[in-house]
């Protein structure tokens, strides 16, 4: 009997220190785990939590992520990246080119930044024209689109927003396409977002 109970006293002793390791190993896994952002995360700002005026907000000076090229870290409005780490010179520069609001509502206010990205060590240029909105004290996207070799940005009053992009027919060199797109956003009062109204693709005036 007394060699049954140290033999279950040895196997109580040794699931207590196995059940201690495990619960170590998790905390330090995640203190340790890097930190993720949310996959509808677009945008990092240091003052996110205190965004009351979208007009105020220091677009020039932060970060905006891109899904083409990951974190920019804007400064006075300029960035470089690389399409590798190991690269000794940036492969892309990144400029802020305009920046305006449009008012739809009273209470809604949309912020408007256009990016240009030009391929230093290619060929290909992107506009990339975001809008901004303070809802409920953080930042988010309320317009999101790209356009290969520029946006051509019309503003429409308050409420409406043209956006011309180039569309390639199929046997178009990618330098010069033949063609372009003319897509027209309207504000929506019940969604509180410009949405896609109408489109029209039109041969490129010479």
């Amino acid at each position: 009997m007394e060699i049954t109970n140290k033999v279950f006293l040895g196997i109580a002793v040794v699931a207590i220190i196995v059940v201690l390791g495990v619960v170590g190993y998790s905390n330090f896994a995640k203190k340790n785990a890097p930190v993720t952002n949310s996959e509808n995360s677009s945008t990092k700002f240091s003052d996110a939590t205190n965004c009351t005026d979208i007009t105020k907000i220091d677009f020039k000076n932060t970060t905006i992520i891109d899904d083409q090229f990951g974190a920019l870290q804007f400064n006075n409005g300029f960035c470089e990246s690389k399409e590798e780490p190991g690269n000794k010179s940036a492969d892309w520069e990144h400029i802020i080119i305009d920046d305006f609001t449009l008012t739809p509502e009273p209470s809604q206010i949309v912020r408007f930044i256009k990016i240009n990205s030009n391929h230093l060590t290619g060929s290909g240029a992107w506009d990339r024209l975001i809008g901004f909105k303070c809802e409920r004290g953080i930042i988010n996207i309320n317009f999101d689109q790209k356009g290969l070799y520029g946006i051509q940005v019309q503003k429409l009053g308050e409420k409406q927003l043209s956006l011309t992009i180039g569309e390639w027919a199929k046997n178009d060199p990618m330098c010069c396409p033949s063609q372009e797109k003319v897509s027209i956003f309207q504000w929506s009062s019940k969604d509180h977002i410009f949405s896609l109204e109408s489109e029209k693709v039109q041969k490129t005036p010479p």
